[in-house]
């Protein structure tokens, strides 16, 4: 791929950062793809490749946020700081 600029290289780098890289360098790559596809620019096979890119770094975040929580979580109820039932006060807020 090396229409207006972005070539097989940016591409193959946004795919090392989806394989292996931190939450941040994900969200990066995310947010570099979306400026791309906002420029309009792109030929149309080319932009649905970048498309499809940005869906998987999206899933990738979601992934990574969700094994956080869940390492908190984990952490919290080893520490019995997390509460298997709501306290009695939050329930007067619902």
């Amino acid at each position: 791929m090396t229409h207006n600029g972005h070539t097989e290289s940016d591409m193959h780098e946004m795919q090392a950062i989806l394989q292996h890289g931190t939450f941040e360098e994900v969200m990066a790559a995310l947010e570099s793809v979306v400026q791309r596809l906002e420029l309009g620019q792109l030929a149309i096979a080319n932009a649905v490749d970048w498309y499809e890119l940005g869906l998987a770094l999206m899933h990738r975040c979601a992934t990574l946020l969700d094994e956080a929580e869940l390492n908190i979580s984990t952490l919290e109820e080893s520490y019995g700081l997390r509460q298997a039932e709501p306290a009695l006060w939050q329930d007067a807020f619902d």
